[in-house]
This record gives structure tokens, sequence and C-alpha cells, in this order.
């Protein structure tokens, strides 16, 4: 067997000490991601999601302001004269920087001229405005949720599928109101 030469080991000994360096870098990062990711969907699953998710947007093709849509006055207490849309997953959303980031009055950027609108460029109201996916619910659709008729007058980028967010004009009621599981009615068409 072949004795090593001095310079030999120091070379074998440096390529093994560069090659647990790396191991050890490479062990760290994967660590990192794999807790990083777990993290998130910890939070993701323990967490609901915040009404601040969804930011409402004027619309893009159509900038003159429009008159609010009228709010039904019929009485919906009896279920008789309404037919079950669904469930849906309801939030809640106000006119605040938290809740409705750069399109928010109260945001920085804007001007003391700027008015908040909803993407269908009605000032949302509340009691009246929700947010729905338009896919789901068209804009102006009528809707009654606990027997109280609100009107689809936004939508948001998180507001996708059987989920609404319904507007407050505080952000203490909109936290208040919280997650809920709410059943949406229409009327029966004749």
């Amino acid at each position: 067997m072949k004795r090593l030469t001095r310079e030999e080991r120091r070379r074998i000994q440096r390529r093994a000490a560069n090659i647990r360096f790396l191991a050890f870098v490479l062990i760290l990062l994967a660590l990192g991601v794999c807790i990083g990711y777990t993290a998130a969907r910890a939070q993701n699953a323990c967490e609901p999601p915040e009404p601040r998710e969804v930011v409402s947007q004027p619309s893009p093709v159509d900038d003159t302001p429009q008159k609010p849509a009228e709010q039904p006055a019929d009485d919906y207490s009896s279920l008789d004269r309404l037919e079950l849309i669904g469930t849906f997953t309801a939030t809640a959303y106000c006119p605040c920087v938290e809740c409705c980031g750069i399109w928010s009055a109260e945001h920085p950027s804007r001007d003391a001229d700027y008015v908040q609108r909803t993407s269908s460029g009605t000032i949302p109201e509340e009691g009246r405005t929700i947010s729905a996916d338009w896919d789901v619910l068209p804009k102006g659709s009528e809707v009654v949720i606990n027997g109280h008729p609100y009107i689809v007058e936004d939508t948001g980028g998180a507001i996708k599928g059987h989920r609404i967010d319904i507007y407050f004009e505080s952000h203490e009621a909109a936290v208040e109101f919280g997650v809920q599981e709410v059943e949406l009615y229409r009327e029966k068409t004749a």
C-alpha cells in the first residue's frame, strides 16, 4: 500500500472539509425552506382570512360615476318568496386602508377630492353593498342574507367562488362580523 505524502493528506482533508461545509449549508437551506413552508401552511390553516384580503378596485373600463342601485324595500322575513342560491363564506370589509389598500380614500396617495367607489362605480353603503365573484353572482344581483337585501356592487382579488364580502362603515364592525357561513337567497322567478 502506497504511503500518502503530507501534501496529499492535506488536499484530501481540505476536500473533505469543503464537502462537509457544503452539506451543512445545503441542510440548513433545506431546513429553512421546510420551516418556512410549514409555518405558512399552519398560519393559513389556523387563521381565518382577514377582511383586508379584499381590495376594491374601480372598473378599468368605465370611470364615470354611476348612481347606486336602489335597495329593495320588500320584506324578506318569510322564505316563501325566496329560493336558495347556496351557502357562502362571508367576510366583511370597510373603507379603511387596511381593508381596501390603495383604493381607500384614507390612503396617503389619495387627495382630499378622491371618492372611494366600488368596482361597479357606486359609492359603497353599509346595509346595501356586498362584494362577490361576478362569475358566480353577477354585478347588480340582488340577494337576501338573514332576511336583509343586499346588492352585488363590488368584487375583489380574494373573492372567488362561493365567497362574499359585506361592506361595513367601520373597521370594528367588520372585524366583529369576522368570517361566517351564510345562506344566500334571491326572489323566486315566476
